[in-house]
């Protein structure tokens, strides 16, 4: 089974998220983080913020998918229909500030990938290491193998930035047109 590599489909003009006041959400930053099943543990009323430094017009998200700071997949409705069926995902709810007082308060998720895979051939792959002892930093070209278990989404172990999806799920949201992700062969990720 192929997979593809997960990116925000971030055009000017677009709404961002992103948190510009860590303290105030530090605790659902980290759980997210940390990989695996948030649950319970997830804090009631978690909210993203529109970005301030850039001229966005102001209203309701015109994509499926919204992009953000954090490398999360916040995805709507009907993404989370496609992609909760998967084990491998937990959909968490948050709040998204569209403009100065006016949030929306349902309808959107971060689908927290719980499945993380060292796939990364790095012999083959063109890359820069991270600080962290066994992870990568960026990416000039991205060669991976195959998972064990093919999850329908998963993280690098190398890069828990990046997020691969599989083909056919991939092919599901394509055919729902489904919008605000876009998806490039590993190949041809560049993260630099």
């Amino acid at each position: 089974m192929k997979y593809l590599v997960a990116r925000d489909d971030y055009a000017e003009g677009d709404l961002h998220v992103g948190d510009y006041d860590y303290a105030k959400m530090s605790d659902a930053y980290d759980l997210a983080r940390q990989g695996g099943r948030v649950g319970k543990k997830w804090p009631k009323n978690v909210r993203f913020d529109h970005n301030p430094r850039e001229a966005i017009p102001l209203g309701k998200p015109t994509k499926n998918a919204v992009a953000n700071s954090f490398g999360w997949l916040i995805v709507d409705e009907r993404y989370k229909a496609l992609l909760e069926k998967h084990e491998c995902i937990e959909m968490l709810p948050v709040q998204l500030l569209v403009a100065p007082k006016k949030v929306v308060k349902t309808g959107w998720w971060i689908a927290n990938v719980l499945e993380r895979r060292a796939v990364v051939n790095r012999e083959k792959s063109i890359w820069k290491p991270d600080a962290e002892e066994g992870k990568i930093r960026l990416f000039r070209k991205l060669v991976i193998g195959k998972p064990a278990g093919e999850p329908a989404v998963f993280r690098l172990e190398e890069m828990p930035e990046v997020i691969l999806i599989r083909e056919d799920v991939v092919a599901a949201a394509k055919k729902a047109k489904l919008t605000g992700l876009r998806f490039e062969e590993p190949e041809k990720y560049n993260s630099m």
